[in-house]
């Protein structure tokens, strides 16, 4: 990814994934240059992974042990993704959990780490049940949409997904 001024186009950063990932991993590393931190990016790249995972019809999640810094960068994206399905989703009652793992490209094991750490999740009469709280949602989306993130518009992706030739490599 670069960033274009005047005086040309700079190097911003990039991810890297596998074609093929067995353990459903969606980025392999994400790099930005430390002059370029905490513009962003990442967050864009992060986003942009999921977009591809999506667009493949799979689930995903970064390969680990991720970074400090990376940690911290998806706790972010996950909270904002997860916020954002249920603000849209407000009078939804029944949703599993792939359900949502489908509709957001991220893992079960991903959702259920998010929910928790937002206090999603509650343990209640011996179940785990979702506990929505609207008004949280809205507080928390108002913080995050008062930042100026940027933007995928996924209507301009023009990509194919690779398709699978396992079945080649017996030929």
């Amino acid at each position: 990814m670069t960033e274009t001024d005047q005086h040309g186009c700079h190097f911003v950063g990039y991810f890297s994934k596998e074609k093929r990932s067995v353990m459903n991993f969606n980025v392999s590393c994400i790099l930005i240059m430390p002059t370029y931190q905490r513009k962003g990016y990442g967050q864009y790249l992060i986003d942009f992974s999921y977009l591809l995972t999506r667009h493949e019809h799979k689930i995903g999640t970064p390969e680990k042990p991720l970074s400090a810094l990376g940690l911290l960068g998806y706790q972010r994206y996950w909270d904002y993704t997860i916020l954002k399905h249920f603000g849209l989703k407000m009078d939804e009652k029944h949703e599993s959990i792939n359900d949502i793992s489908m509709k957001t490209g991220m893992t079960p094991d991903d959702i259920i780490a998010t929910l928790q750490r937002n206090n999603m999740l509650i343990f209640s009469n011996g179940q785990y049940v979702l506990h929505i709280n609207k008004r949280d949602i809205k507080l928390k989306m108002a913080k995050f949409d008062s930042k100026n993130n940027l933007k995928i518009d996924s209507k301009n992706l023009i990509w194919t997904p690779p398709t699978d030739t396992t079945h080649l490599d017996s030929i």
